[in-house]
């Protein structure tokens, strides 16, 4: 290492201790200003996995979101309310114990990464993993017919991981009417990879002074772009990678939404089925760009939203490039997802073991 490369990583530690002090002093004020619609109850540990979500307005998907994240066996999800104005959280609390309800009003464009600091810490307690989401994203894994999420966060310990990427992947229905607040998950089964872009994921975490190791996770990429960023004609980067899956007892904390300092990376990536192209996106969007609830980023996205899909029309998303959507398999053959070399054997053992039974 040069004068100048130790020179420049040790002003690069200072000022994520900085950061990290920082973020520590906003979660404090975070969990005092959150209020408990339905307390956390005792709950059998199934995963090893809580769930964090924050929401407003998430009426049209939270029962699909829920429904979908107890079939996968998750131990507990914290649903943090920031200020909804229809039946979000009374559908919530419909879902019984095993989903807890928070309320917390403070601005969401300055206080998100501390917001959901605060869940991945919440979600994480008891030793747990946190699997933090947004209410339109749907969490898989390669191999997740035959491996339970309880396996999948059993097998990344015994790699001495805790970090996970996700990749997001925009899907979609053949013609999108923005009339239609009705989510029908089903009918949203088409996706595009044309205008992904893949990155070096060691050269993205250098530029961005992502602190993690990646020496597990070889040829590990970080995501960008995808097919709202053409839709919507963005000239800036669309970061389409998250760290969504965590370990925070192990010492794994957020720097921004997308990204996490102190990792050590798993080698298989997992899939968030994105819902962002919907017939309430586009009323959430008219919503927002009145209200500017958004920091920029989220603000220009939903204009771009707005007046994309300005009208009632319905609008023909579906190209000749399109494909229809059949799990993670599909992805992984077409290299959008990867897998580490030993969850892979386990996945190749348990489906020849269940070829042969049958």
């Amino acid at each position: 290492m040069t004068r100048r490369e130790g020179k420049h990583s040790w002003r690069a530690r200072i000022r994520h201790r900085v950061r990290q002090f920082q973020l520590w002093l906003r979660v404090v004020i975070v969990a005092l200003r959150v209020r408990a619609v339905r307390h956390r109850q005792p709950v059998d540990r199934r995963s090893g996995v809580g769930v964090g979500v924050i929401v407003r307005d998430g009426g049209p998907f939270v029962d699909v979101f829920l429904r979908h994240y107890l079939a996968l066996g998750v131990d507990r999800i914290t649903v943090l309310d920031n200020g909804s104005r229809d039946d979000t959280i009374q559908r919530a609390l419909d879902f019984g114990t095993r989903v807890e309800v928070l309320k917390c009003g403070l601005a969401f464009p300055r206080w998100e990464t501390a917001m959901k600091s605060y869940l991945v810490r919440r979600a994480g307690t008891g030793r747990r993993w946190a699997l933090l989401v947004d209410i339109d994203e749907m969490f898989d894994f390669p191999g997740s017919d035959v491996v339970s999420l309880a396996e999948l966060v059993a097998h990344l310990k015994s790699l001495g991981v805790s970090g996970m990427v996700a990749h997001l992947l925009d899907v979609f229905p053949p013609i999108l009417d923005p009339k239609d607040n009705c989510f029908d998950p089903a009918a949203h089964d088409r996706f595009e990879l044309d205008h992904v872009v893949s990155a070096n994921y060691t050269d993205f975490a250098t530029q961005h002074e992502v602190q993690v190791d990646t020496s597990n996770a070889a040829g590990m990429v970080f995501q960008l772009n995808g097919f709202r960023h053409h839709l919507l004609g963005f000239e800036r980067p669309l970061w389409i990678t998250k760290h969504a899956l965590l370990h925070p007892c192990a010492g794994v904390w957020l720097s921004h939404p997308h990204l996490v300092q102190g990792a050590i990376l798993a080698p298989t990536s997992a899939i968030l089925v994105h819902h962002s192209l919907t017939g309430s996106t586009v009323a959430k969007a008219r919503v927002a760009v009145a209200e500017r609830r958004y920091g920029w980023s989220a603000q220009d996205e939903y204009s771009r939203y707005a007046s994309k899909l300005e009208g009632d029309c319905p609008i023909r998303l579906a190209g000749p490039r399109t494909l229809r959507y059949h799990g993670p398999d599909q992805l992984l053959a077409l290299g959008f997802l990867q897998v580490g070399r030993s969850l892979s054997e386990v996945i190749a053992e348990r489906r020849n073991a269940s070829a042969g039974t049958q």
